[in-house]
């Protein structure tokens, strides 16, 4: 069984650890704080459970963009769909923080 945390949150991941069940991974994919500790029962460590970070999906960005990419323009990649509401770069400044 494995588990994935998107939301960098300390409660989450202590409770997807603790869902696992032997030779189970947690995949930490959300962010936590900088600095940020886990504090994780250890026991499960014996069941050969471990814990593992992901950052972009692990993705190869040289070798996946351009086969997404491939994909988006033969149509096999519905990426327009989602899209609910475009604004121009000077609408974007200040919103990424």
């Amino acid at each position: 069984m494995r588990a994935a945390v998107l939301t960098g949150v300390e409660e989450t991941v202590q409770q997807a650890w603790a869902s696992l069940d032997v030779r189970g991974q947690l995949v930490l994919v959300g962010l936590l704080p900088g600095g940020a500790r886990i504090a994780l029962d250890a026991g499960p460590f014996v069941s050969e459970q471990s814990v593992k970070g992901c950052y972009f999906g692990s993705a190869d960005l040289h070798r996946d963009i351009p086969v997404l990419v491939g994909h988006y323009l033969r149509g096999e990649l519905a990426l327009d769909e989602l899209i609910t509401r475009r604004i121009t770069l000077e609408q974007l400044e200040g919103r990424l923080r």
